[in-house]
């Protein structure tokens, strides 16, 4: 298959590109205050993450209604047939499951089991999965929230002159970095919906992308969100 620029490319060539021309604008000192309230946030995120998770599922029918959605788009027998395949056996990509929630799904559910208890197994995981997902960026915006007033009481920080070049050209460099966690931010939302089976042209897209799929595969947050299992 010929791998082409398309859309998501673009969309992060953009999101980088605003990344490094707001860091060049607002310079090192307000950018590493930018990417040190970022990765706070994540790491703050993760931490409340399983505090917000527990009041979703009991205030709310999202579990319930994750399972319903994945049951309707996701093709759960063919996706439990190649879970239930001899260990060792290569598995391909699936529904627009990132791999790594595959590979979750069969050290989670294992071979051990018939067909039709494992695709309920595995519809009950990716909405659990999915419910996580949505926890996180709950507490994510949060944490963001509090991060900016506090930005705002710190505006006046960086406006000395002696500084004002290098203080821009590294702010470049971080303001890039900066938009790279957004990227993986945003796909670890992408991996919500793909795991419920929806919007499947947009991960058609990713996967013909030159730069956007390595993001998508690669995702450091996804990963460390799985190793949390």
């Amino acid at each position: 298959m010929i791998m082409t620029i398309n859309t998501a490319d673009i969309i992060v060539v953009l999101i980088i590109g605003l990344g490094v021309t707001l860091g060049a604008f607002k310079g090192v000192i307000k950018m590493v205050l930018s990417l040190c309230s970022s990765l706070m946030a994540i790491i703050v995120a993760f931490f409340i993450q399983p505090l917000i998770l527990p009041i979703l599922v009991a205030n709310t029918n999202l579990f319930t209604r994750l399972t319903e959605i994945i049951s309707q788009n996701i093709n759960l027998t063919d996706l439990a047939q190649k879970i239930h395949q001899p260990a060792g056996a290569p598995l391909e990509m699936n529904a627009g499951l990132n791999p790594q929630i595959i590979n979750l799904l069969t050290r989670k559910i294992g071979s051990g089991m018939d067909l039709d208890s494992m695709q309920m197994e595995i519809s009950r995981h990716l909405a659990w999965i999915a419910l996580q997902i949505i926890s996180f960026f709950i507490g994510f915006v949060v944490i963001v929230l509090i991060f900016v007033v506090i930005g705002w009481i710190l505006s006046g920080v960086g406006k000395l002159p002696v500084i004002r070049e290098v203080n821009k050209a590294a702010g470049a460099a971080l303001g890039g970095l900066i938009g790279v966690l957004l990227i993986w931010i945003g796909m670890l939302f992408l991996n919500y919906w793909f795991s419920t089976g929806q919007q499947m042209e947009i991960y058609a897209m990713l996967q013909n992308s030159l730069l956007a799929k390595y993001l998508y595969q690669y995702n450091f947050l996804l990963y460390y969100m799985i190793l949390l299992q």
